[in-house]
């Protein structure tokens, strides 16, 4: 069997979905051909092959431009048994390379926003993504889907997607990164807490840096450790960042450039904070519970599932947020409790399991 991946961003452009393709198509690189059409990142070769998975980078002039590609993609998809894709741009490339070339897809889809894109993002670029997110929807209602959460199966059901087409099938993490026996990256004689990954939209970290001044009165030797990507999300909350650091109530540290400092971070923090305002994983919640660091998280898509060792907060309510960090912050036993509740859940999230259900899925697919 072929199989080829078309996404917009891959390694080494770094987020959620790049992490769960780099893995899966490793995987499945492990008993099939896999090719990746992918955007070209500064630095990375045109076509990069690591055994039998082959990558293939093309130049776009922007994100949405890379759906102009699509007769490239249809080139390297006839010999193909299957086209993967994901939301968002790189669904329409592989629809309009499908028409040409008429192969099973499979679409995943980490959840849907629908009109809640309104309630986070201008008006015009609200429109935009609230259009194209239907149009997918309803091009891909009668093809293979996969989510990595009932959450987000839910929301594409009451969004008009047929139930017996979705699969839900979560993503992994790396025990061998993210354990209990990592070393701290430092050792810090006052309380901490942690937020690492993207600024973005949905992350929620402008209503954690927010939080911290309520923090800082409850547990005033408090401090907020960051280790944000330095990205276009960044400046949102670059100023109120220099502000808390200027005021001694955050650390900077720099951004990740492997998961194993990640890991090193969290072993470092006493909680971590994901105030996600909205989910369809949460890669960074399951990677401190894996750590044994217990996490406060909002109450909002999927974490409820996949927190076990923490607390859920009311989401985009930096009070309630920092009723939930003080908590944990002045209760050891509760953190040792909940650290050592979520290490345990998150064992069922691996890769191999990853992959060998979409291994499934795939044979399902071609059989028909």
């Amino acid at each position: 069997m072929k199989i080829t991946y078309v996404l917009e961003y891959f390694p080494p452009h770094i987020g959620g979905v790049e992490t769960l393709f780099d893995n899966l198509t490793r995987g499945v690189a492990r008993y099939h051909d896999v090719d990746v059409f992918t955007m070209a990142v500064p630095g990375a070769p045109a076509i990069e092959r690591t055994g039998r998975r082959t990558v293939r980078r093309v130049h776009a002039r922007s994100r949405h431009a890379f759906i102009t590609k699509f007769p490239a993609a249809a080139k390297l998809v006839r010999n193909a048994d299957i086209i993967h894709t994901t939301t968002f741009v790189a669904a329409g490339t592989a629809w309009w390379a499908n028409l040409l070339v008429k192969k099973p897809l499979v679409l995943t889809f980490h959840e849907s926003w629908g009109r809640r894109f309104f309630e986070v993002q201008p008006p015009h670029k609200a429109v935009v993504n609230y259009v194209l997110e239907s149009l997918i929807r309803k091009l891909y209602r009668n093809s293979a889907i996969v989510t990595p959460s009932e959450y987000s199966r839910n929301t594409l059901i009451g969004h008009g997607i047929p139930g017996r087409n979705i699969r839900v099938i979560s993503h992994g993490i790396d025990h061998g990164i993210f354990n209990t026996s990592v070393q701290p990256l430092a050792r810090f004689d006052f309380p901490t807490y942690l937020f690492f990954g993207r600024a973005g939209i949905s992350k929620g970290l402008e209503y954690l840096l927010d939080a911290v001044p309520f923090v800082v009165k409850a547990v005033p030797n408090a401090k907020l450790l960051l280790m944000v990507s330095r990205d276009r999300d960044y400046r949102r909350v670059a100023g109120k960042i220099r502000a808390l650091v200027s005021a001694g109530m955050a650390i900077e540290l720099e951004p990740r450039t492997s998961a194993q400092e990640v890991a090193s971070a969290i072993r470092s923090a006493d909680v971590v904070c994901v105030p996600s305002i909205s989910e369809g994983f949460g890669f960074s919640a399951v990677e401190a519970q894996a750590c044994g660091v217990p996490v406060v998280a909002s109450d909002a898509g999927s974490l409820p599932e996949v927190v076990e060792g923490g607390v859920l907060v009311e989401p985009r309510n930096p009070k309630k947020l920092a009723q939930g960090i003080v908590r944990l912050l002045k209760d050891e036993s509760l953190r040792k409790r909940l650290g050592e509740r979520g290490a345990r859940h998150v064992k069922r999230y691996t890769w191999e399991a990853c992959v060998r259900e979409h291994l499934k899925l795939y044979k399902e697919v071609v059989k028909g």
